[in-house]
């Protein structure tokens, strides 16, 4: 029972970056029309929100090694929440760039961070296992994305999406809660220093560490 509860938080929390990525694409020509920017523009918000994810979810771990695994996934899922509606009601174009962006930020922590908490728990090929489970499972969500999109665009227009991330990082965020336990105790914890990840980082992308790579 665990092992499945677990394996089931981990997997829709793995789905909330394709869903916040996916959803609101049947509604790019209304939102083109609503904010006065060409589809082309409008595109502009999926790159923010990719290159956020790509560029950042990096320091989701090393934040989780410092702060623990559940408050850095409950940030980013209180993050993604608060930004949903903020997207609906946004004044502007550049202000929807914006919190698209943050978006990606936040996704990236639930789908790096949980992940992180079957290594913590479970030994190695139980571990594989249930990450084979996840990945198994996390790959409905690009497909179901945009066909869920379609419909809370038919029904509600071009806001249903981002009412629905909404309500998906609340549910996410109350199933976490409830069913995510804390992967790393404190006592294994380590100071979170910007300074030195920054350094490691450099060094792992310089010429000469990439040849031994």
């Amino acid at each position: 029972m665990k092992h499945s509860r677990t394996t089931l938080v981990v997997a829709a929390l793995s789905t909330l970056g394709p869903f916040s990525r996916d959803t609101y694409f049947p509604s790019f020509p209304a939102l083109a029309a609503h904010v006065g920017v060409g589809e082309s523009q409008t595109q502009s918000m999926l790159s923010g929100s990719l290159a956020a994810l790509a560029r950042h979810e990096q320091f989701h771990g090393a934040l989780s090694d410092s702060f623990g695994r559940q408050r850095v996934i409950l940030t980013a899922l209180d993050v993604s929440t608060a930004s949903a509606p903020a997207c609906a009601v946004t004044p502007s174009f550049n202000w929807l760039v914006a919190l698209r962006t943050v978006q990606g930020l936040a996704a990236g922590a639930g789908m790096i961070v949980s992940r992180a908490v079957i290594r913590d728990l479970f030994p190695g090929a139980e571990a594989q296992k249930l990450m084979a489970q996840v990945a198994m499972l996390a790959g409905l969500g690009p497909v179901i994305a945009p066909v869920v999109g379609s419909w809370l665009h038919v029904w509600f227009g071009w806001r249903g999406p981002f009412v629905f991330l909404d309500l998906l990082g609340m549910a996410l965020g109350c199933a976490c809660r409830f069913g995510l336990p804390e992967g790393l105790p404190t006592h294994y914890r380590h100071p979170f220093h910007p300074a030195h990840l920054f350094r490691a980082y450099t060094q792992t992308v310089r010429p000469a560490a990439l040849v031994l790579l």
